[in-house]
């Protein structure tokens, strides 16, 4: 009996040695031990008749490359610091899979709809497998603010794998209402050589946070009002 695999002239049948083994002799089984990606071919098992020729049969081996979540990876051009009306690109690489997704896609965490986009492929030097790469372009808005996103990729049996990690989308936009102003300690009346801190509270305002002090003496004012800038 007698075993071969069809494969082009760049491959060997002695890339098998050491991980393949006869486990039963009368029946030629044949146990390959932590398959590889080259081990991905057509099988063929032929058995010799003395002065009647040879029978043969064939099957075909597929190995599948799957990522995990780690291997997943997202990531974003930026995502602190954008505006209203800044562009954003979003990328999801999945490294060495076979064969290429299903469907490759963004959601957001709280969320269940889909964000589509376009996926790209590239094959490796083997030959076998391929890195793909998912990339999705939006406009942000004020609405956009806290956005968690996670990638999701779709295998062709239709098991769904999300990345381990996701990007948090930060938008600076201008202010719906009067800043807040909140004082420590909240007492009215501050005696003299103490400390004072005074809270503006506007998260994540799209511009520059100006402080402004005027002099009163009985509800009058008494000195032109001076200021001073603070930048985030």
């Amino acid at each position: 009996a007698g075993l071969s695999r069809h494969a082009g002239t760049s491959y060997k049948f002695n890339d098998l040695r050491g991980r393949a083994a006869s486990v039963n002799r009368d029946s030629g089984a044949l146990e390959i031990k932590s398959t590889r990606v080259s081990d991905d071919h057509v099988y063929a098992c032929t058995f010799g008749y003395t002065g009647k020729g040879t029978i043969k049969n064939e099957t075909t081996l597929v190995i599948t490359v799957t990522p995990s979540e780690s291997d997943l990876k997202l990531t974003a051009n930026q995502t602190d610091l954008l505006r209203e009306r800044d562009t954003v690109t979003f990328n999801c690489t999945a490294p060495r899979v076979k064969p290429p997704p299903k469907e490759m896609y963004l959601k957001l965490t709280d969320y269940d709809q889909k964000i589509i986009g376009r996926n790209m492929t590239s094959t490796n030097s083997d030959g076998l497998t391929s890195n793909v790469t998912f990339e999705y372009t939006m406009t942000v808005n004020k609405s956009m603010d806290g956005w968690k996103l996670k990638c999701f990729y779709v295998t062709e049996e239709g098991k769904t794998i999300n990345s381990s990690e996701n990007v948090t989308v930060k938008v600076l936009y201008k202010p719906s209402g009067q800043p807040k102003i909140i004082a420590t300690p909240n007492n009215k009346e501050i005696k003299n050589n103490s400390s004072l801190e005074l809270t503006c509270d506007v998260s994540n305002v799209d511009g520059i946070l100006t402080w402004y002090k005027w002099m009163f003496e009985n509800g009058t004012e008494i000195q032109n009002k001076t200021e001073a800038k603070l930048e985030y």
